[in-house]
């Protein structure tokens, strides 16, 4: 690991992070193109914790709902696909308890994470400002918009939900999905906030107000790497950075909730596309959005 980049990551857990400076990753090689791909790691885990968030840990220890929240993930059955709905609800429960955000977030900000796995492998994006030249503001692709269509759909996890529905909006992003219950689906939403930190590089920070999340910070960046002629499809490579591992993928945006409109030259397009970015184009999944409210 090098100093420099433990140094700036204690001093300030935000300077690699939440900004598009370059940084270092922890092995002091040229970091991957995902948003979290510099964050440092730490030799041991349990160590970090306790140097830099003592007193976070002390209060949750004196804090029986904190220590409750603690232990809600190990209580869903199922791996986390399976028991999506549950772990979400123990995400929702964290945000509620200002001691056990507290803690972590402190964890979190503080890198003190031993290893960061890439699920779906690597950020297939080529660089990390690879974006399409034409958007450079928000307020271009503003508005309401589903996914229809997804690349590396199980490493990635993008079929965790279903009936993905997107507002973007300058500063703020709202998604409202659905996720597998007991009785049938149920609705959920989280928020982001957001910003074009390149052109055609929108970042998402998923803080405190996400409503759903609470192993913060997390970045997400979507490279919007083609659009049809009209930009009411965007081909988009994702990169999703949390403390503890990355999920990385590709996937459309649409403004209708199909993508059966797909136009047979923007559809080849796309799968050019798809193919330079290392995905075969043939193994997509299509989200059904036809039930969704």
């Amino acid at each position: 690991m090098l100093v420099s980049a433990t140094v700036l990551a204690e001093a300030d857990p935000d300077h690699c992070g939440l900004s598009a400076d370059s940084c270092p990753d922890s092995a002091g090689a040229d970091r991957g193109t995902g948003p979290s791909d510099h964050w440092p790691t730490v030799t041991n885990a349990g160590a970090c914790k306790l140097e830099h968030c003592s007193r976070e840990m002390a209060s949750c220890l004196l804090d029986p709902e904190c220590l409750e929240l603690l232990s809600c993930p190990s209580s869903c059955a199922g791996d986390s696909f399976v028991a999506g709905l549950c772990a979400f609800e123990c995400g929702e429960a964290g945000l509620r308890s200002e001691t056990f955000l507290a803690m972590m977030s402190c964890w979190g900000s503080h890198r003190c994470q031993e290893a960061r796995p890439q699920a779906g492998g690597p950020c297939a994006a080529l660089s990390i400002d690879e974006g399409d030249p034409r958007i450079t503001s928000l307020d271009i692709i503003s508005g309401e918009w589903w996914v229809v269509r997804a690349w590396n759909c199980e490493g990635s996890g993008i079929l965790f939900a279903s009936c993905q529905h997107w507002n973007i909006q300058p500063g703020t992003t709202t998604v409202n999905f659905s996720l597998a219950g007991p009785r049938g689906p149920v609705a959920k939403m989280i928020r982001q906030r957001q910003s074009l930190v390149y052109p055609g590089v929108v970042r998402g920070l998923y803080d405190e107000t996400n409503a759903a999340m609470s192993n913060l910070p997390q970045l997400e960046d979507y490279h919007i790497i083609d659009t049809d002629e009209a930009m009411e499809k965007l081909l988009i490579i994702w990169c999703h950075g949390q403390p503890e591992m990355s999920l990385n993928g590709a996937l459309v945006l649409s403004r209708s909730a199909s993508d059966d409109d797909i136009s047979p030259e923007t559809l080849r397009r796309f799968n050019t596309a798809i193919s330079n970015h290392g995905y075969d184009p043939e193994a997509f999944c299509s989200l059904d959005n036809s039930q969704c409210q």
